[in-house]
């Protein structure tokens, strides 16, 4: 028998390493999300997108409140384990490295911060492996990558869902243009095709993803890209936008949270109506709210400090507002890059000078939607309570007084376009 002294030991994990995981409250999209810490996210760098948000945190800094915060590029790199059989790299899928050394490099510092920034060095190991030599970290950008290696990039960006308790989210493909400017004509007329038999022509917007927290069955329930393809505008997808309101007891998550939706939309409508030349092709719009902990007749429990990801504390406490935010900037266009664009790519925006109609219509078609599902909850709530002689008055200026600034129809007036 071997000596326990003559065992070949198991090499301690580097100093500060973190274990990358795929990020559970991704209900949408293509590139693989992944958890880097309790507040942060980060997924494969596309270098369009990093540009994007330059641009605009240099020249539209009013849209930053509706994108997540942008913390910085992480630059990985990717060493092979010898001892192993190498990894099959399929075309369109993330590959999962061995082991893994990351230099975070935050954002620049404005020109009048006298500080020149400084780059936070960690190590970082996707899987455990006892048979790789772990060398000292080391900035990849500023030494040579050694052979069987190779540099990737990834953006750091907040969680949106930090410390909810039970989030739900909805992912909506805003939009009726769904390919970017370097589309060939396959993947034009497949974005054609998928855009005018969906919403997304007609209506501006489709259905993406979805998960929302059932009380009563103590689980999610999650519905994905398919279900919102077969979505018919009406009934159906106004069916949809309720659900994702529905905790398994009642509709009060949409009570609660309209009214503030509505006035989210409109201050992004006004947004985007400031921005011309600017497209948001392909992008999705977020709205992420926390159910809260509840038992299964819907009686909230007290904030969970239990942390998931770790053996150390994390309190939660529930989130009482909604959040809309705008995600995946890769096909996006900015009036800054518009000239460029015009002289060297395939498809160019047909109306350039044009704001993106075909967005503004999506954010109208929520607008009247969520106002519509409003209304009938509300009702509803009246109905049920017996006090239905009351609604005549409230309903008269439903889109007035009675409730909040984000409902007034000023701006339905225009319906938006189809973006070409």
């Amino acid at each position: 028998m071997e000596s326990p002294t003559k065992r070949k030991r198991t090499p301690p994990a580097p100093i500060g390493a973190v274990e990358l995981k795929p990020y559970k409250h991704q209900v949408g999209g293509h590139t693989t999300v992944y958890r880097f810490s309790r507040r942060a996210v980060c997924k494969q760098l596309n270098s369009k997108e990093n540009k994007f948000y330059e641009t605009v945190e240099k020249y539209h800094p009013q849209l930053l409140a509706f994108m997540p915060r942008y913390i910085g590029v992480l630059n990985v790199t990717y060493r092979k384990d010898a001892k192993k059989s190498k990894a099959q790299n399929v075309e369109g899928e993330d590959t999962v490295p061995s082991s893994e050394q990351l230099s975070i490099t935050t954002p620049p510092p404005p020109k009048d911060d006298a500080p020149a920034q400084q780059q936070r060095i960690v190590s970082h190991s996707q899987q455990a492996q006892t048979s790789i030599p772990q060398p000292e970290p080391r900035n990849p950008e500023t030494s040579l990558v050694r052979q069987g290696e190779r540099l990737e990039h990834f953006l750091l960006l907040e969680d949106l869902t930090a410390g909810m308790q039970k989030p739900c989210v909805l992912d909506l493909k805003m939009g009726t243009r769904q390919y970017g400017v370097e589309a060939n004509e396959k993947k034009q007329a497949s974005q054609r095709s998928k855009c005018k038999t969906t919403t997304s022509r007609e209506l501006g917007v489709r259905v993406c993803g979805m998960q929302v927290y059932n009380v009563q069955k103590q689980s999610y329930i999650f519905e994905d890209k398919y279900f919102g393809r077969d979505l018919k505008a009406g009934n159906e997808f106004k069916d949809a936008l309720t659900r994702f309101f529905f905790d398994g007891i009642g509709h009060n998550q949409a009570l609660k949270h309209i009214p503030s939706l509505l006035e989210k939309i409109t201050s992004l409508d006004r947004i985007i109506r400031q921005l011309p030349s600017y497209r948001l092709y392909a992008s999705s719009l977020l709205l992420i709210y926390d159910r809260g902990d509840a038992d299964e007749q819907g009686k909230s429990r007290p904030a969970s400090r239990a942390s998931e990801h770790s053996g150390r504390e994390e309190h939660k406490q529930h989130y009482h507002d909604i959040k809309l935010k705008i995600v995946d900037f890769a096909n996006c266009v900015t009036a800054e890059d518009m000239p460029r664009i015009l002289q060297t790519k395939p498809c160019p925006p047909a109306h350039p000078d044009d704001v993106d109609r075909g967005y503004l219509r999506g954010l109208r078609t929520l607008r009247m939607y969520f106002q519509k599902i409003w209304e009938e909850l509300h009702h509803q709530k009246y109905v049920e309570r017996g006090e239905g002689e009351g609604m005549a008055t409230l309903d008269r200026s439903v889109s007035g007084a009675v409730t909040q600034r984000g409902w007034s129809d000023s701006l339905l007036e225009d319906p938006g376009d189809v973006s070409t």
